[in-house]
């Protein structure tokens, strides 16, 4: 995996995979919770709270120390947290364990973005939509194997389990390849805003949805 195109690729499929993996479990998720439909939205609601809070910063850490390094921990982050979700004894515990996932895949959203563009301005091709798309793929993939689970009454514990072994060992084979640089005229920027659109905040629960984060008001 020495393209670094191909590797944003499978980063972009990997973190649709995880997301289409879990939102599918909702239902069992809150029947472990014994949560009602109310207080299950305002868990759930945890999910983008940590990720617009994480957004909100992730574009200078990947300007500060390169995209690689925020995927490599953001990716940790994220397959180390989707099982705790399947384990948190509460509503409230939920909740707040979907604030990490939701920070760990802001984290990892803004960062993956950044080194896709860095991958459209090194190959001068018009790649986003093909990256989106791979996002897409991967929650396809992820949504059918949580489907499969469920039919199967395999627990969230080790479905999430499997689904974060099998996204670490394809993130550690493709993450050197990943730019760690960002393009030459963020290098030494200045992120005004990062805007994340509501597919992408709406952590899981519209599955396949591409993130659109796009980083603007970048100077010099």
């Amino acid at each position: 995996m020495r393209s670094p195109k191909t590797a944003v690729l499978i980063v972009f499929a990997i973190q649709g995979a995880i997301f289409g993996s879990w939102a599918p479990r909702v239902p069992a998720l809150a029947e472990h919770v014994h949560a009602q439909t109310g207080q299950l939205g305002l868990a759930l609601l945890g999910g983008s709270i940590g990720m617009i809070i994480a957004a909100s910063f992730a574009g200078r850490l990947s300007a500060r120390f390169g995209a690689r390094l925020l995927v490599l921990i953001s990716s940790v982050a994220l397959v180390l947290v989707l099982p705790a979700i399947a384990v948190a004894p509460s509503t409230v515990q939920l909740g707040l364990t979907l604030v990490l996932l939701g920070a760990s895949a802001g984290t990892l959203d803004v960062a993956m973005n950044i080194a896709a563009v860095t991958v459209v301005r090194q190959t001068e091709r018009p790649l986003m939509p093909v990256f989106h798309a791979s996002y897409s793929f991967g929650g396809l993939i992820g949504a059918a194997g949580a489907a499969g689970a469920a039919a199967a009454h395999v627990g969230t514990f080790a479905h999430f389990s499997v689904v974060s072994a099998l996204a670490a060992m394809i993130t550690a084979a493709v993450v050197a390849n990943v730019p760690n640089e960002p393009p030459a005229s963020m290098q030494h920027e200045c992120m005004r805003t990062v805007r994340v659109s509501p597919g992408a905040s709406a952590i899981g629960t519209v599955p396949g949805a591409a993130p659109e984060t796009v980083v603007t008001g970048v100077t010099g």
